[in-house]
């Protein structure tokens, strides 16, 4: 019989506090053009607020039922129940998170479409703005990303706990699901380097006045 540990990885190497207070609103310019651009990329910060405590709250619901996953192997006596129980939450959260990639696509797209027609008389501006639309693409695929590799990780615990008699777990389903698991971390550090950008591109936007 072979189930071994799950690392318990996922709350431990994902920092949020970017997320959570990167996209705070910035001083609007007399530049009529540049504060449109201001005003669009405050609304897109306040959707990606939303965006991103939703998928904080999916990844520590995760990270929480790994870690009861190590707790119920470690009695010698493991629930199958209990576990399919938490993977099956854990495939109901992903699809919440996956609903709400909507809205967040939606402001990015409001924002290039008001933006990108505009005359900032500025070649500085203008690659700021340009910037700003690019990077906020980059952090919606990287976050998409991340929700993938997790749902890959449910589908393969979901085989895993499939045998009734953990004797007949098989042990490459939780090594998959390990690496998916490990896949999301990577696309998560991305995602917060991705939103670094985009909060440093609206600064030089500021700056450019």
């Amino acid at each position: 019989m072979s189930y071994r540990y799950l690392a318990v990885t996922l709350l431990a190497l994902v920092v949020f506090s970017t997320f959570l207070a990167g996209c705070t609103s910035i001083r609007l310019s007399d530049t009529h053009n540049t504060t449109v651009a201001l005003q669009n990329y405050n609304t897109w910060g306040n959707t990606q607020k939303t965006y991103a405590a939703q998928a904080k709250a999916a990844i520590a619901q995760i990270g929480g039922h790994i870690s009861e996953y190590n707790s119920n192997i470690a009695t010698g006596s493991p629930d199958p129940a209990t576990l399919r129980a938490n993977v099956a939450a854990d495939s109901q959260v992903l699809q919440q998170w996956s609903n709400s990639e909507a809205s967040l696509d939606s402001a990015t797209d409001a924002f290039d479409s008001a933006t990108s027609p505009l005359d900032y008389h500025s070649d500085a501006t203008k690659q700021a703005v340009g910037l700003l639309a690019q990077d906020m693409r980059i952090y919606a695929v990287d976050m998409k990303n991340t929700q993938q590799h997790l749902v890959e990780y449910t589908n393969y615990m979901n085989a895993y706990l499939a045998p009734d008699d953990p004797n007949y777990w098989n042990d490459a389903n939780r090594v998959s699901a390990m690496n998916a698991n490990a896949d999301a971390i990577k696309s998560m550090a991305d995602a917060d380097q991705d939103l670094a950008a985009v909060v440093s591109a609206a600064k030089k936007l500021e700056s450019s006045q």
